[in-house]
């Protein structure tokens, strides 16, 4: 369980380390997106702010290319 604290708002914060796997497209937009580990109870949010983020492609000499992606990184869900 993703560790849990309160803001000076008493607002619940949640927060910790996300592992999650997708393909990076040819355009750098990240599709396919699999959350595990950590806050994986919002991964329905977590894949939503993922789909902001954008890659650098993978290149071959013929183009960009699509690749698969395994990350690990900290979100934090106010």
């Amino acid at each position: 369980m993703a560790p849990v604290r309160r803001d000076s708002r008493k607002a619940v914060r949640y927060f910790g380390e996300v592992s999650f796997e997708a393909v990076a497209g040819a355009d750098g937009r990240l599709r396919d997106v699999r959350v595990a580990g950590g806050l994986a109870d919002h991964a329905d949010r977590i894949e939503k702010a993922l789909e902001l983020w954008r890659y650098d492609p993978a290149r071959t000499p013929d183009g960009p290319v699509a690749v698969r992606v395994s990350e690990r990184t900290t979100f934090r869900i106010f």
